[in-house]
Order: structure tokens, then sequence, then C-alpha cells
């Protein structure tokens, strides 16, 4: 079975940090849609993930594709509080 060589090789530290920060994103958005505990708690855990991956591409990219990955993050987290603040008045 033949691979295309390109989705064999690494992401970078940046890329990585991205494809999380965009997958916390989309995890918040489903969360603010649908505001269940189970959904705040996988928004959190992407977010975390997220964060520890744009700390490991500190240092190693340009740091401004770190910083504005690092703001789409704080967000997100903004977000995240609306959230858990949308559940708690239920």
């Amino acid at each position: 079975m033949a691979h295309d060589s390109t989705s064999l090789q690494a992401q970078s530290p940046l890329a990585q940090a991205q494809d999380s920060a965009d997958k916390a994103r989309r995890a918040v958005d489903q969360a603010l849609s649908y505001s269940s505990r189970r959904m705040i708690e996988q928004a959190d855990n992407a977010l975390d993930k997220a964060w520890r991956a744009a700390a490991q591409a500190e240092g190693s990219e340009t740091w401004q594709a770190v910083e504005e990955t690092k703001e789409r993050l704080q967000t997100a987290e903004m977000d995240l509080d609306r959230a858990r603040a949308d559940k708690m008045k239920e």
C-alpha cells in the first residue's frame, strides 16, 4: 500500500500548535452550542493540550506565529468561561 510521503512527515511544533488550537476552537464552539458538562470538559482538555503544544513551539518557530496562536487560545478560553457560566445558570 503506497503512502503519500508528505503524510508521513512529522509536523513542525508550530503546525502542531496551530492544529491543536483549531481543534480546541471547535471543541469550545461545541461547548457554547450544547453547554453540557461533557462538552465543557472536552473543550477544557483540548485547550490544555493546545497550550502545551504552543509552549513547545516557543523558540523553535517564528515568535509572531506562536503569539497569534496563543491569542487564539486566550479567546477560546474566554469563550469557554462563557459556556461554563451559561451551564451554571441552568
